[in-house]
Order: structure tokens, then C-alpha cells, then sequence
């Protein structure tokens, strides 16, 4: 795998089992952080990638949670999926997979604690099905 305007590195980035999260506006914060926990990332000076932006992607046209989680995967269309459970999930996975030491690990533990106090209100409105 390798991303657009990366260092081209991809040691550390197949390690990351990249699958379409329901999360569409978390996706690439999920991967961008598991990316984080495995080395640096450097910066090419030119422009490798135009981002455009159209009615038929995943979020375009202003689609509702369910409706993006349809687009990444019809098999979840109608489904109940606690996409902000399953993001918080998914970090904490990455957090457990990552080499760093026990300082550091701590710390992430610490913030995704953060993260939850943060985000209660989406969490809970996932567990009332509101945007579940």
C-alpha cells in the first residue's frame, strides 16, 4: 500500500489490516493514527494527489451515516453497526498491535479515555440508534 504524498514507505503500512470502516469520517484519522504509531512520516515537497470533490462520493451529498456506511459496504445497509463504537474499537486495536513501549501505549490509553469524554454524545446517540 502507498499512499499518496507518503515517503513511499510501506514496511510499517502492510502491517495495517486496512478495511473500509462504517466510520467514513473517521477512516482515514484511524489509519493516519495506526500509520503514526509505527515510524515518521516525511513529507514530499511536490503535489502527488488532486482531491475533487463530486456528488457520488461516499459522503457526498450530504448522506446520512447509514447511507455512507451502504456506499464502503451494501452489506451493512439497514444494519445497526455502532459506527462510533466500532472507531473507538478499532483504535484501541491499534493501540494493542503498535511496537511502542509501555509509556507510550499508556499514553494512548489515556487519550482514547479522552477521546470517549470527548465524543459521549455521538456514543450515546449510537447506543440510542440514532445514527447507529
Amino acid at each position: 500500500m502507498q499512499a499518496s504524498g507518503s515517503s513511499g514507505r510501506t514496511d510499517g503500512a502492510d502491517a495495517v489490516p486496512f478495511e473500509p470502516s462504517p466510520v467514513l469520517t473517521g477512516i482515514l484519522y484511524f489509519l493516519l493514527s495506526e500509520l503514526s504509531l509505527l515510524g515518521k512520516f516525511h513529507e514530499v515537497p511536490e503535489h502527488l494527489f488532486f482531491y475533487r470533490f463530486h456528488e457520488e462520493q461516499s459522503w457526498g451529498g450530504n448522506k446520512s451515516a447509514q447511507a455512507q456506511q451502504a456506499w464502503y459496504d451494501p452489506r451493512r445497509a439497514g444494519k445497526i453497526t455502532f459506527p462510533q463504537w466500532r472507531l473507538l474499537r478499532e483504535h484501541v486495536r491499534s493501540i494493542e498491535r503498535s511496537p511502542v513501549g509501555l509509556t507510550d501505549r499508556v499514553s494512548c490509553y489515556a487519550y482514547m479515555g479522552y477521546w470517549m469524554l470527548k465524543n459521549r454524545r455521538r456514543l450515546g446517540r449510537n447506543l440510542l440508534l440514532r445514527d447507529a
